[in-house]
């Protein structure tokens, strides 16, 4: 049946919380050893017999690894290789069976802050079909749990994160851990750092279990510090602020506004400029004059917006990506130009009535300018959503076709009759953690479409 698209305009914004593919404590094993350091392992709990050890263990060949038997290996090579075999995504059963076996005749309590993070995060990173024993897992939380005064606020991100992708991935749900980490975290939040908190919402925001009192307070805490994150944790972070409805607060917004205006001065990357600027104004948190200095540098930056305009920017920044990467980066960077145009026009009235001439030629060459995305760009419509949509229009025999329009592709549309055939919630096909922003994303795209003169219709 054919529906308003305006009807879903009141959802909840939030942007991806797709689990980050951060760099941890030895997780890979990189260098057979990484940076742990020696002083890091004269740490209390552990048995009287046992030394720490002033050699980095003996890399062992890659192919090799999982024909070890981990339950011969000294205890530094065991946690080395358990980081190496996740990096090398290695699932044979023989081999995770020996892991387990070799870490349980060490003793989950036996075990250093520094040994227990690395093993937590070497697990997130295994591969799926990887045997990975539940209890043990238990055993490493609990671990964690009876010496949590010894960890530091980054082993105490690193354990969480590890947690939150253990949980995604394998559906791992210890709620009194979680209860725990959490009133540990809330303990800390007066003192915790920007960063480690920032990590820490970012594991916990979408999972099941995770109280509002944990967001709210963690939201607070990297809000006190904002200034301290980089773009694109920036980026991330305001969808967060603004679900809590932090941005509420008296000054939040001002603030923000400082922050951003001093990165528009220290970086010099317009692409990362521009991804973060546009989810600020999709949010509604930045002022006119924000709006104005943001365009205005991304002008100054060269913004590469066509074929071969990343060239005149790569030559300036000394940096050389390949032609696909240069393709990939101008379509990129005009979708969101285009974005940010309809935003300003259909949402933000008022707002680009302020705006000077100068941006308005800008955003109308955006306008202007088609978008000739590369093969292989990702799109942010994943092609499963709609496959089986389809393929329903086929065996009905509808004449409609992929089009692009504006910074959208329209997987059934017609273009002369300006209608489009869509599911009515496609963001329910889309993980937890991207389902919000999907959400979002929908409910802006029927907003803008039905502004521009189109029809949707909902099946």
């Amino acid at each position: 049946s054919e529906h308003n698209f305006t009807n879903s305009s009141g959802l909840a914004y939030s942007v991806s919380a797709r689990l980050p593919n951060l760099q941890f404590e030895d997780a890979t094993g990189e260098e057979g050893w990484g940076n742990e350091g020696d002083a890091k392992w004269n740490e209390p709990g552990l048995g009287d017999n046992w030394k720490p050890s002033t050699e980095k263990p003996v890399a062992i060949p890659d192919d090799q690894i999982a024909s070890v038997d981990p339950r011969l290996l000294r205890r530094d090579q065991l946690i080395w290789i358990v980081g190496r075999a996740a990096t090398l995504q290695i699932i044979s059963n023989h081999f995770w069976r020996g892991i387990k076996e070799a870490i349980d005749a060490l003793g989950a309590s036996q075990l250093t802050p520094s040994e227990v993070c690395r093993l937590v995060q070497a697990f997130a990173y295994a591969p799926r079909k990887a045997l990975l024993d539940g209890p043990q897992l238990q055993r490493l939380m609990k671990a964690f749990a009876l010496r949590a005064e010894e960890y530091s606020d980054e082993r105490l991100a690193r354990v969480i994160y590890g947690y939150g992708k253990l949980a995604a991935k394998r559906g791992i749900s210890l709620q009194k851990f979680l209860d725990f980490a959490s009133s540990e975290v809330l303990e800390r939040s007066i003192k915790l750092r920007g960063w480690p908190s920032f990590r820490i919402l970012k594991s916990v925001w979408y999972l099941e279990g995770a109280n509002e009192e944990l967001r709210t307070a963690l939201v607070g805490q990297a809000m006190r510090r904002v200034d301290s994150l980089d773009l694109e944790s920036l980026r991330l972070f305001v969808p967060m602020l603004v679900e809590v409805r932090f941005h509420q607060r008296p000054g939040v917004i001002s603030r923000l506004n400082t922050v951003f205006k001093r990165k528009l001065h220290t970086y010099r990357t317009p692409d990362l400029l521009l991804q973060a600027g546009l989810t600020l104004l999709l949010y509604d948190v930045l002022k006119a004059t924000t709006v104005a200095l943001w365009f205005r540098r991304l002008e100054e930056l060269r913004l590469p917006l066509t074929p071969g305009g990343a060239e005149i920017w790569q030559a300036e920044a000394g940096r050389t990506l390949g032609p696909l990467a240069d393709a990939g980066r101008d379509a990129k960077n005009l979708a969101a130009l285009k974005l940010a145009e309809l935003c300003l026009r259909h949402e933000r009235g008022a707002l680009r009535a302020a705006l000077p001439p100068q941006v308005l030629r800008l955003l109308g060459a955006a306008r202007s300018t088609p978008l000739e995305p590369p093969e292989g760009l990702e799109l942010p419509e994943l092609p499963h959503a709609l496959g089986e949509l389809v393929r329903l229009a086929r065996r009905a025999g509808l004449l409609l076709h992929p089009f692009l329009w504006g910074p959208y592709l329209l997987e059934l549309a017609d273009p002369l009759g300006r209608v489009v055939v869509e599911w009515d919630s496609s963001w329910t096909l889309y993980p937890p953690w991207r389902r919000a922003e999907h959400r979002e994303f929908v409910r802006r795209k029927h907003v803008h479409l039905i502004a521009e003169g189109w029809r949707g219709v909902c099946v």
